[in-house]
């Protein structure tokens, strides 16, 4: 998360790291990209433009293979207790149409199990359908890839199916 402020034309003032990527390169990558970008300012009532402070996230899309050098001895996997704690809020649609089908999720994951990031790999081709699964997949706790006996970041492949069990 950035934060830039700008002039009264719209020209580009500064900008700060609020909430960092935890990588002091893409920190500075979106820093420097900031500079570069068009901003239109507000109007005050009287339609005159103003200086302004915008907060701007930033998601910084990483590639599956900055996670996984080796395959591991152990692939990492959701805890059982967690998928019953948050089962997925399945939209109305999946039973008021009797829709079946499965969504992929890919989830980034730390040493420690927690999820980086979750993406949809296969979606269900239902907007309502993909957000729930994905929605569940966060809230899950993961027990880590292992190598050499030590936890390591990790990729996982998590089909979640939905309705009646696919075909």
């Amino acid at each position: 998360m950035i934060i830039v402020d700008v002039d009264g034309e719209g020209r580009f003032v500064r900008a700060v790291v609020e909430k960092s990527s935890r990588d002091r390169h893409l920190d500075n990558a979106a820093l420097e990209a900031a500079r570069h970008w068009v901003y239109i300012p507000p109007r005050n009532e009287k339609g005159e433009t103003e200086a302004d402070r915008i907060r701007i996230p930033l998601d910084f899309e990483e590639h599956e293979s900055c996670w996984t050098k080796t395959v591991p001895d152990a692939p990492a996997y959701p805890e059982a207790s967690s998928l019953e704690r948050y089962p997925p809020q399945w939209p109305g649609t999946i039973e008021a149409n009797q829709l079946s089908g499965e969504v992929v999720v890919t989830l980034l994951l730390e040493s420690d199990g927690s999820a980086h990031s979750v993406r949809i790999a296969k979606s269900s081709g239902d907007m309502a359908i993909d957000q729930a699964a994905r929605w569940a997949a966060n809230q899950w706790t993961y027990v880590p890839a292992v190598v050499d006996g030590k936890p390591v970041r990790s990729v996982l492949r998590l089909p979640i199916a939905y309705g009646n069990k696919p075909k």
